[in-house]
């Protein structure tokens, strides 16, 4: 699966878009990863950090579905906003011991391999 189709052109179904693939990928595991946290936990780091993976998926499939192309640079401009507070949120959880060293790591990796596919669309 390309980031790109031959024309040079993204991908326009959404589900056939890698980069939908990786940042759906990303969601569920951060769901997963969450659901362990506390539940009266002060900071709300839970739907913090659920509602940033969300962000980054919705406004990938807005995009793909844009016919204009500023508009889908715009979308995906978004999720990449989207993505710098989600590192921000995931720090935040290892940091106050609400997610191991490891599955930080693991998870902050994915991140950037989504931020990187964005860039390669905005650019």
């Amino acid at each position: 699966m390309q980031l790109f189709r031959r024309n040079g052109m993204p991908e326009r179904d959404f589900r056939k878009s890698l980069l939908w693939k990786k940042s759906r990928f990303l969601m569920l595991a951060l769901f997963n990863a969450t659901e362990t946290f506390p539940a009266e936990n002060s900071y709300a780091l839970t739907q913090q950090i659920r509602h940033d993976s969300l962000a980054i998926v919705a406004n990938v499939v807005k995009g793909c579905g844009n016919l204009k192309q500023n508009a889908m640079v715009e979308l995906f401009k978004q999720a990449w906003r989207a993505t710098n507070d989600l590192e921000a949120h995931l720090l935040s959880a290892c940091c106050h011991g609400l997610l191991p060293a490891a599955s930080y790591e693991r998870l902050a990796h994915e991140v950037t391999t989504v931020k990187s596919m964005l860039v390669a669309y905005i650019k």
